[in-house]
């Protein structure tokens, strides 16, 4: 599995050192009381010392350190950027990481399963790890996060190496009318009911008839991206339902009149008779659905993106 996100430490340490950021865990285990965790492999950085180091085992400071960058590799108080790639084998396994782009821990060839409990690769879930405290020490800022695995799951997130290079999130959001217009809107114009900074039912759009779809045009991203930038594009859908039934809604991408759906596994969000609550999902792009190559840039800026409701058994 591989994982890239931006890090900045805030606070002082208190000479505690050395501190967890992240903890990814295997074989559905997750964090339990006291932060004992089994099938795991964590993140760590010391703050005395500015080793990064990838660990596995309970989750502890006296975890096996599978791989450490040199001295002075984190950067204190300033953002920089982490990518990771963990291959978990009890021999052949890999544990690689990148810090603002230069490989600091290579080990491969390794039984990278400290934990000893099986040969799975298969990571069920992930912890942020934040410290908050005088008593303590410092707590981290992380933003721009991404998570993929090589597992052909029938998720479009499957890439089989780290090295996905120094990766950004650039947010775009609706700005006008797409060619879909089915949803009816709480109030105001379709694609403003959508279009919030902070994905929230303040204002929404509806919809109870099965193949109704609704698109919209989207913003323009930064000058100064370049297409070869570009991995992928990410739709995120905030849905909820307000009826006893099932109900699956579709991520929808529209490229020059050619259409592009993302449904269950790949990115749709099924709501099932015992949902109660929103879900949110996102579906990846990864190819302009008008040439089914890559993207580039003036084929992002004349996208639409949306949904579509599936199913409504």
């Amino acid at each position: 599995m591989g994982a890239s996100f931006w890090l900045k430490q805030v606070g002082t340490d208190n000479g505690f050192g050395n501190f967890r950021v992240l903890q990814f865990f295997f074989n559905g285990d997750g964090p339990s009381a006291g932060f004992s965790f089994l099938d795991a492999f964590g993140i760590f950085v010391d703050t005395d010392t500015g080793v990064i180091s990838i660990t596995g085992g309970d989750g502890s400071n006296g975890s096996t350190v599978i791989g450490s960058s040199p001295s002075n590799t984190f950067d204190l108080y300033n953002w920089q950027h982490i990518e990771m790639w963990f291959a978990p084998r009890n021999s052949g396994g890999t544990a690689e990481l990148w810090h603002n782009g230069v490989k600091v821990i290579d080990v491969t060839g390794a039984d990278t399963i400290t934990w000893g409990s099986g040969t799975t690769q298969e990571w069920t879930s992930i912890c942020i790890v934040g410290v908050n405290s005088a008593s303590l020490g410092p707590y981290w800022e992380l933003d721009d996060m991404v998570f993929w695995d090589s597992i052909d799951d029938g998720r479009d997130n499957d890439m089989t190496t780290g090295n996905q290079g120094i990766l950004k999130i650039e947010t775009i959001r609706p700005n006008g009318a797409g060619s879909n217009t089915d949803w009816t809107a709480s109030a105001g114009s379709n694609w403003e009911a959508v279009n919030e900074a902070n994905a929230t039912d303040a204002d929404y759009v509806t919809s109870g008839s099965s193949g109704d779809r609704d698109t919209y045009a989207m913003e323009t991203i930064t000058t100064g991206i370049v297409s070869t930038d570009i991995k992928a594009v990410v739709s995120n859908v905030l849905a909820r339902k307000d009826t006893a039934s099932f109900r699956q809604v579709d991520h929808i991408c529209v490229s020059s009149g050619s259409t592009s759906e993302a449904n269950e596994p790949s990115g749709g969000v099924s709501l099932t008779t015992a949902s109660t609550g929103a879900s949110i999902s996102q579906a990846m792009f990864t190819a302009d659905p008008a040439t089914t190559t890559a993207w580039t840039t003036a084929g992002i800026d004349a996208i639409e993106l949306g949904f579509q409701l599936e199913k409504t058994t």
